[in-house]
């Protein structure tokens, strides 16, 4: 009877073993699967898909850093900053056009103290855009003061897209603070 049990042990141990084994064969089998490469491009059109920004497309405030990023850019990436901005500055000034005719009829209607500008920040919009915008419509006078406080707050980057309205002669701490999402 012992031999019985003992043979009985061996041949569950060597099934169980040979059942790991196909198991494992198997597993290995089917995680070959056929993996794609993708290519630099690629990756970037499914990111800027997704709403991602490409930090060498986002055009910093501080002269410096914007001298350094064209040094280093190389043809193809230029022509294509080239596009983006002429498509921006294309968009921005049907845009402003809109906005100068609506600010026009608006100025007849309501007192000059109290208007309201309506400012549209779109996903991706660089700050340097955001900025010509605000000082288009006259919500700042001073670019170069405005730009100060957004380097000294470290916002170039926190700009939230969306339509905003902005009473005319806010100071500039309450419109980067709306812009920002900071005014909560």
């Amino acid at each position: 009877m012992k031999r019985g049990k003992r043979f009985l042990f061996i041949v569950f141990l060597l099934a169980v073993g040979i059942t790991l084994f196909t198991t494992g064969i198997i597993k290995v089998a089917n995680s070959m699967v056929a993996k794609r490469e993708y290519t630099e491009e690629e990756i970037r059109e499914k990111a800027r898909e997704l709403g991602m920004i490409d930090p060498n497309e986002f055009i910093t405030i501080d002269e410096e850093d914007n001298n350094d990023h064209n040094e280093k850019s190389n043809d193809k990436e230029v022509e294509n900053e080239n596009k983006d901005e002429e498509e921006n500055k294309e968009e921005n000034e049907i845009e402003n056009k809109e906005i100068k005719n609506q600010t026009e009829q608006n100025k007849d209607i309501k007192d000059k103290e109290n208007e309201l500008i309506e400012i549209k920040i779109k996903k991706g919009e660089k700050s340097e855009i955001i900025i010509n915008k605000l000082y288009e419509r006259g919500l700042i006078t001073n670019k170069e003061e405005f730009i100060a406080l957004v380097r000294k707050r470290g916002d170039g980057r926190n700009f939230i897209y969306g339509t905003y309205k902005i009473k005319k002669g806010t100071d500039y701490e309450t419109i980067l603070d709306i812009l920002t999402g900071k005014d909560n």
